[in-house]
């Protein structure tokens, strides 16, 4: 999405990460004003977490597959 310089509008965007292995909810990411932040999942018995990992990049605190970030959806958009 392309939101001209001058526009003042903030744009608040998420998406979805998880493991390509085992398939479990790594939490969210979420961009807004140029920043990006991980929201973590909820604690659970069976949660994973989201780490990094030397030669692979974002894996899978459980089973250390490749972690997928799913498209961004914007949930919020509001004048600055």
């Amino acid at each position: 999405m392309n939101i001209p310089e001058w526009s003042s509008d903030v744009v608040r965007e998420r998406a979805d990460v998880s493991c390509l292995i085992c398939g479990r909810g790594l939490g969210q990411i979420e961009r807004a004003e140029g920043k990006i932040h991980l929201i973590e999942p909820p604690e659970t018995v069976n949660a994973a977490h989201l780490v990094r990992k030397s030669g692979v990049g974002m894996a899978c605190s459980h089973c250390g597959g490749r972690a997928y970030v799913g498209p961004l959806e914007r949930i919020a958009r509001y004048a600055a």
